[in-house]
């Protein structure tokens, strides 16, 4: 994510929490939603702002009817051109996290390496093509578990933010990995990997500014592998509910 729509995401997480705690009619929509959604029965007693200490950006309190009190966490996402990061990360670590065989490891790090040479080549070779996309949709199952919730387990509710329409949405994140799980996965010419038309994976470039590690260094943060989103699309794929302010 460029640091614009970075900043315009922490922007809408905070007036997100805002409209909960002190909007009556939104949080009583809110509650509405994930109730339809099949997330929670209650009522939502408050909401924080949690995105620096786990992979929900926001958790909401929610008091059942038995008078338990529970948390279910939110990713939001804030879309202007409909895209958004949804995860960055050295190769190194989604290896570990898949147990991934050192032939694709290698594979793909062939790739970001040449793409350190040259921002233009292509990202994954036609003849890199078959192993590759075999390879990660053999492990769909293990990739969107971690790029949606992590270790989060009360991670619930996937929240989007219209930019032109001014439009809250929220829908169930079991939902939308069910959906992705049926989705073929492709390459485009310049090799970036696409899972359907609402998600791709490249490297991710940029961030020239804000290191002092060398462009062409292995160990500058463009060099991280990085899974963006189209949150305006993936909604229109699955059950959502609108989140209307008034």
């Amino acid at each position: 994510m460029s640091g614009a729509g970075a900043k315009r995401g922490f922007k809408r997480e905070t007036i997100f929490v805002e409209l909960i705690n002190d909007n009556h009619l939104f949080r009583k929509n809110f509650e509405t939603a994930l109730y339809q959604l099949g997330i929670i029965e209650g009522n939502i007693i408050s909401a924080e702002d949690v995105k620096s200490t786990c992979k929900s950006d926001v958790k909401v309190k929610v008091q059942a009817p038995s008078g338990q009190i529970h948390e279910r966490g939110c990713s939001l996402k804030a879309a202007e051109a409909n895209f958004n990061q949804l995860d960055r990360r050295w190769l190194s670590e989604w290896a570990e996290v898949l147990n991934m065989p050192q032939e694709i490891e290698d594979m793909i790090q062939s790739s970001l390496d040449r793409k350190i040479k040259n921002s233009r080549d292509v990202f994954i070779l036609p003849e890199q093509e078959h192993t590759i996309l075999s390879y990660l949709e053999s492990k769909k199952d293990s990739i969107f578990r971690e790029l949606f919730t992590k270790e989060d387990e009360n991670l619930k509710v996937f929240v989007a933010y219209d930019e032109k329409n001014s439009e809250w949405y929220a829908a169930n994140i079991d939902n939308i990995i069910t959906t992705l799980k049926e989705e073929p996965f492709g390459r485009t010419n310049r090799g970036i990997v696409t899972i359907g038309n609402s998600l791709t994976l490249q490297r991710k470039g940029g961030d020239g500014n804000i290191t002092r590690v060398p462009k062409d260094s292995p160990l500058h943060p463009s060099n991280h592998l990085q899974f963006k989103i189209k949150p305006l699309t993936i909604i229109n794929a699955v059950r959502t509910v609108t989140i209307k302010p008034q």
